[in-house]
């Protein structure tokens, strides 16, 4: 296995001649910030998860690598060096491009987001469709050791931050698909990052008609379950109390309005998370009735795929 020089002067004083004689792979040293190639319409991945994620599932089309190269620096990066040393080999395998450069010019293309020393110049994931998800619908749960299918619809979830920590959790439970209405965060760069590069192994589709998505789920016996807050207007059971089916729909909505009318009118089930703080409506303290829509995921997701049939 190739391992890092100890000094990138001398790594790039001999590179050409030792390294890679027979390898496809390019690396280059990059002396001025405007010789890093930029493509306003690929992405740049950012962190060693995303990055490692991205190159493992080997669905998107890759353009280049960037590593600083003060990585080979002794006391530079000692903590995450074995881990760039990971994706380097993993790119040399793979053959494409390889690039050491400054961290300055890693800084710029990222915004100083926390890139960790890395960077993958890279085109987008390209979301399914709707139609794709019909036939889904008439399906059996095949896997013996799966006791429910759960898909989960993010309607209108526009913070990245939160998109990305909900798909964490969705692949951490083992959510078999991700559908996102219109409005809803694109999978940005930052939604990788946030997500740990999780998103990288999900199936995500673009929904361009929720209502009758939702319409021909619960035609064919899916439980469809939309969340909501406990209010002293309505009476809504939480999670304890309601049984589910082999197959569901969790619908998650907006972080400001929650679940669109359109969603809510298709849901079969409305259910909330208990709470054991009563909070008075005419409170200041009102506005924390209800969870942030990323910690509720988690604790629904839980409650979702638990071991157990209806």
């Amino acid at each position: 296995m190739f391992a890092f020089p100890a000094a990138p002067a001398k790594l790039m004083s001999r590179i050409s001649h030792q390294l890679l004689p027979t390898s496809a792979l390019t690396i280059t040293r990059l002396m001025k910030t405007k010789s890093v190639r930029t493509n306003f319409e690929e992405q740049a991945l950012y962190g060693l998860h995303p990055v490692r994620a991205a190159i493992d599932a080997n669905r998107r089309k890759i353009n280049q690598l960037l590593i600083d190269a003060s990585v080979f620096e002794s006391g530079k990066y000692k903590a995450t060096r074995a881990d760039i040393q990971q994706i380097y080999n993993t790119a040399k395998k793979r053959g494409f491009p390889v690039v050491l450069t400054k961290r300055g010019d890693l800084d710029r293309i990222c915004s100083s987001k926390p890139h960790q020393g890395v960077i993958l110049q890279c085109e987008e994931i390209e979301l399914q469709q709707q139609q794709a998800l019909t036939k889904e619908f008439s399906k059996d749960v095949s896997d013996a050791r799966v006791s429910r299918r759960v898909w989960l619809l993010l309607d209108r979830v526009q913070d990245t931050h939160n998109m990305g920590s909900i798909l964490r959790s969705a692949f951490f439970f083992g959510v078999d698909r991700i559908l996102c209405s219109p409005g809803c965060a694109p999978l940005s760069p930052a939604v990788g990052k946030s997500s740990a590069g999780a998103v990288e192994w999900l199936d995500v589709h673009a929904i361009s008609d929720v209502a009758s998505l939702l319409k021909d789920a619960s035609t064919a016996g899916w439980d469809v379950v939309g969340t909501q807050g406990r209010t002293q207007h309505r009476s809504i059971p939480d999670i304890n109390e309601t049984i589910l089916g082999d197959n569901v729909i969790l619908c998650l909505g907006n972080e400001g309005s929650g679940l669109s009318r359109t969603v809510l009118g298709a849901c079969s089930k409305k259910v909330c998370i208990p709470t054991r703080t009563e909070v008075k409506q005419d409170t200041r303290l009102y506005e924390l009735e209800s969870l942030n829509v990323a910690v509720a995921a988690g604790i629904l997701l839980q409650w979702c795929t638990a071991a157990g049939s209806s």
